[in-house]
């Protein structure tokens, strides 16, 4: 029989072999598993957060629920979760709603769910500071 202390999680999976580059930013470990992935940064030193953004292109349509990919993974410390919330001036340029967990134990790709609230389809370029 196999037991597990509540609270505690299994060893988390080996890093990815298809890892471009690796680096730290604060007690973050991230990667990037595409050649196009921007690292994490801050848009000024005062920022809450880190900006990802998004590796392709996309269009999302009315109504429509799509999940970005930024070709990015990371390690958050253990204890610790990964918040994905909106960049304030990129919700007021269109009418879009982000959010997403990154656990402490997961390694895959991070994705940003996006959900276009609005009228008209909406673009997310390559390369841009969606959350």
């Amino acid at each position: 029989m196999v037991t597990t202390k509540i609270g505690k999680s299994p060893k988390p999976p080996a890093l990815p072999p298809e890892i471009v580059s690796a680096a730290k930013i604060d007690s973050i470990i991230y990667w990037k598993l595409h050649k196009d992935a921007q690292a994490p940064y801050r848009g000024t030193p005062a920022s809450a957060g880190l900006d990802l953004c998004s590796v392709d292109t996309l269009i999302i349509a009315p109504g429509q629920v799509k999940m970005i990919p930024t070709g990015l993974g990371c390690k958050i410390p253990d204890g610790h979760y990964g918040q994905i919330t909106t960049r304030s001036s990129f919700a007021l340029k269109r009418t879009i709603v982000v959010g997403g967990v990154i656990d402490s134990d997961y390694q895959g790709e991070i994705k940003i769910l996006m959900m276009n609230l609005g009228l008209d389809s909406v673009i997310v370029s390559k390369g841009e500071r969606t959350a």
